[in-house]
């Protein structure tokens, strides 16, 4: 249906059709203004447990296990993926720690045997068998690795450690091995310190790092602690720059050839993750490598 009219507009009809038009453009404009200001912060409510979710599952790796997603604050349409989530967290840390049970399980079982073999070879007349020995001590060193990847869950490190009296410790215990087959150690005290942390742990770690040195070439190795960080120096073969990061990976060996299981570095490196700290490698001046661990120093 079609009106048609025609005439003259009266003034009075003109006034009523102009205020309503800025009438609905000013309710137009406010809710306009309403939405652009308010929209964003009933989205950024309604998402702030989402956003509080997104941070915890930041914060999940493999050194912080336990961590659990928040499900009270989330909208009710991510319950269940957040619920999902978290089941699948608690399956996965029930299988490390069922694997890590097994490891140290399987460590504490084999030191028996290989002591008991141990003995045996030394104690043996012939060649052929004694031949056995480093393996055995391989096994031996194997083992104790295992238990040191074990003992480094157990609980946040809360000794206050002297560094020199470590590193004293250790040159003490590997002097006579190191002296027997041509080598030399030296422990150099530029600044003592105490640090915050767990005594077995670091010294396991520089008998790691002194035997690493001495495994690939070193016959002088140095020793330095400095302030709350102990650096060990050889004169060994050095490790090229574009391995200084690949030989702290857990089974990578610098050589194909070596002797070792390639948990040694790995090893050191986790006890340094667990204080906190940083460990770094350089070339030594003499050609060799330096393995510096950083850790974080107490009044």
């Amino acid at each position: 249906m079609k009106i048609i009219a025609h005439g003259r507009v009266q003034p009075f009809t003109a006034l009523i059709t102009i205020a309503s038009n800025l009438v609905a453009t000013a309710i137009f404009l406010a809710l306009a203004l309403v939405s652009i200001v308010a929209t964003p912060m009933i989205v950024k409510r309604a998402l702030a447990g989402v956003i509080k979710t997104a941070e915890e599952a930041k914060r999940i790796d493999t050194g912080s296990r336990g961590i659990r997603l928040s499900e009270d604050k989330v909208p009710r349409e991510i319950g269940p993926l957040v619920r999902g989530v978290n089941e699948a967290l608690d399956r996965l840390d029930e299988s490390y720690n069922r694997q890590h049970r097994f490891i140290a399980s399987a460590a504490h079982e084999l030191r028996t045997p290989i002591a008991i073999l141990r003995m045996k070879i030394d104690a043996a007349t012939d060649m052929g068998l004694r031949s056995l020995l480093p393996d055995v001590s391989r096994l031996a060193t194997l083992s104790e690795q295992l238990l040191d990847l074990h003992r480094l869950d157990n609980g946040a490190p809360s000794d206050r450690i002297d560094l020199v009296a470590i590193a004293r410790l250790v040159a003490a215990d590997l002097a006579p091995v190191l002296i027997a087959s041509g080598k030399a150690i030296e422990v150099i005290v530029e600044k003592p310190r105490m640090i915050m942390g767990n005594s077995g742990s670091i010294e396991r770690a520089l008998i790691n790092l002194i035997q690493n040195a001495v495994e690939h070439g070193g016959d002088e190795v140095i020793v330095r602690v400095n302030g709350p960080s102990v650096a060990v120096e050889d004169n060994g073969l050095g490790i090229p720059g574009d391995h200084h990061e690949r030989v702290l990976e857990p089974f990578h060996r610098l050589r194909p050839r070596s002797s070792g299981a390639g948990l040694g570095l790995n090893l050191v490196k986790q006890v340094v993750d667990h204080h906190g700290g940083r460990i770094t490698i350089a070339e030594a001046p003499r050609g060799g490598a330096i393995v510096r661990l950083e850790f974080t120093a107490v009044s």
